[in-house]
């Protein structure tokens, strides 16, 4: 019993140190919240007279959005930047990028938007 009794005692005071910091020991986890939301542009001016907007195609239509808030409270739609087609006669083919909101994290950076444009009928 008498053998190494400085050890013995050391390790018993390092085990109920150790016990007592871990008993304490906060939990900091945050659930993350994902959500599949569905992308919108944002098309700003009007085609050239004579000519109209015939369809828009997004490539994802839909992305993957999380966030630390709960799902409930993530938003429904992401827009994109803006998409001049001031005066334009023809289809256009845009990347873009989103528009972020802080504290989110989306599963792109960018979505592709076709823009079929043809003469009104």
């Amino acid at each position: 019993m008498r053998e190494n009794f400085i050890l013995k005692i050391t390790s018993v005071f390092l085990a109920v140190l150790l016990w007592f910091y871990v008993a304490n020991e906060k939990n900091n986890f945050v659930p993350v919240y994902k959500k599949e939301v569905k992308v919108t542009p944002v098309i700003t001016g009007k085609p050239a007279p004579g000519y109209q907007i015939v369809r828009t195609k997004i490539t994802p239509p839909k992305i993957q959005i999380s966030g630390w808030v709960p799902a409930g409270a993530l938003q429904d739609t992401v827009f994109t930047e803006e998409i001049n087609i001031n005066a334009a006669k023809e289809s256009k083919k845009v990347t873009v990028s989103l528009i972020r909101e802080d504290g989110v994290y989306y599963s792109t950076d960018k979505v592709e938007v076709y823009i079929e444009i043809d003469k009104k009928k």
